[in-house]
């Protein structure tokens, strides 16, 4: 009995030794912007916005789908085992804030964690703004409507993630073009 709890007791040391190690090596091996940090200003006049984001990380246009503007940012020196920041614009069909909400909310609710419910809302470039938690493979949605498009900025979950603190100061230098 004593052996068997020592077995046990040996097996969650490990697996919580392992965890901790994992979860540092994802934290740490992306790079942190910050006032320190160099960073490069990606601009679309044609959605009028920019974002800034590291420079040692690239950006790729995945804009395939038809109806919908699609750009990645990730780091270029960790290749595809890296999380990254997604925009996705689309037009909103003249809708209101208050209706995008709702109706995330209400497909939300159906597929996913209804307890998430009601989104958290937030301001981006004085623009109302909502938090869509996180599911499966996006770690965190903020949808933000400008001018008739709804604004979709994610975190993408991959073996090592976009920590939180970078996706926010990222979000934090997303504007409007006036």
């Amino acid at each position: 009995m004593d052996r068997a709890f020592s077995k046990i007791w040996i097996i969650i040391t490990l697996i919580i030794f392992i965890a901790g190690g994992i979860f540092a090596w994802q934290y740490f091996g992306m790079q942190i912007l910050d006032e320190n940090t160099d960073y490069k200003t990606y601009r679309n006049e044609e959605f009028g916005f920019e974002i800034k984001y590291p420079q040692v990380w690239a950006f790729h246009d995945l804009s395939p789908i038809e109806g919908v503007f699609r750009i990645s940012f990730w780091d270029k020196d960790c290749s595809i085992e890296c999380g990254s920041v997604e925009i996705n614009i689309k037009n909103g069909n003249n809708k209101s804030f208050q209706q995008i909400k709702q109706e995330t909310e209400n497909k939300y609710s159906l597929l996913f964690l209804p307890q998430a419910l009601p989104f958290k809302e937030i301001e981006v470039d004085n623009e109302q703004a909502f938090i869509i938690p996180g599911y499966e493979f996006i770690l965190g949605v903020v949808v933000v409507t400008h001018e008739g498009y709804i604004y979709e900025i994610s975190r993408v979950y991959s073996e090592k993630d976009v920590p939180e603190e970078l996706f926010n100061q990222m979000l934090s230098t997303f504007k409007f073009l006036e």
